[in-house]
């Protein structure tokens, strides 16, 4: 692999050092997945980290944040078995925490890891990626340009964000949807995007994303808007 001579504990470290948020997050998802796969775990980027990359032009700065929302405060994850059927959650919480990373059990298993000394926090929302009614892609970042981290698709983030906002009335999330849209539009399987939509049955949405349409209700003020 590109980044076999890099240890979960060296990229880390980086992730500390750097001054530039969206970079920290990419960093520390690096050492995640990294961590991942030594137990036998894929882990894949989502969440708002995911659209703050995309919507950054995919340059992977924060210089390229756009105004009108805040960026994300954590960094949102799903862990999968590389062999099939393995649960390997608490493995990589095992080797999480000989890394200084302090997950936060309820019963035997955590949702949210504390990063000590980092001002943003890991959550592992998933076990699984898609199924029958919500097909999912992924890709692959290269973070410094030789450290592997599979993210979610762009389609799929703008589709998620989309429904959110749109039908939660969530005026940052369907910004996010619309700058995604715009920082990859020549990069997009629109017409995948279209039948995964009216499979949905979010055609109507995703209309109005491609549209560029914004919301047609207020945003919330600053201190609303999570």
């Amino acid at each position: 692999m590109p980044d076999a001579v890099e240890s979960p504990e060296s990229l880390l470290a980086r992730a500390r050092q750097t001054t530039d948020d969206l970079e920290a997050r990419l960093l520390l998802t690096a050492a995640v997945a990294q961590a991942g796969r030594q137990v036998g775990a894929r882990v894949v980027l989502t969440g708002g980290t995911a659209a703050d990359f995309y919507a950054s032009g995919a340059l992977g700065t924060s210089a390229g944040y756009p105004v009108l929302w805040r960026p994300s405060g954590d960094i949102d994850v799903i862990v999968l078995s590389l062999p099939p059927w393995q649960p390997v959650r608490r493995l990589l919480l095992q080797r999480l925490e000989r890394m200084g990373l302090k997950p936060q059990y309820f019963t035997d298993t955590a949702r949210i890891v504390l990063v000590p000394e980092f001002p943003f926090y890991l959550e592992i929302v998933a076990e699984e990626l898609g199924g029958r009614e919500r097909d999912e892609r992924t890709m692959t970042l290269l973070v410094d340009g030789r450290v592997p981290v599979d993210i979610r698709s762009p389609e799929n983030v703008i589709l998620a964000y989309g429904e959110s906002g749109l039908h939660m009335r969530h005026h940052g999330d369907w910004t996010r949807a619309l700058a995604v849209c715009a920082a990859m539009r020549d990069r997009l399987d629109v017409g995948w995007m279209e039948q995964e939509a009216a499979r949905r049955g979010q055609s109507e949405m995703l209309d109005l994303v491609l549209a560029m349409r914004p919301t047609p209700w207020l945003p919330l003020r600053p201190e609303e808007d999570p």
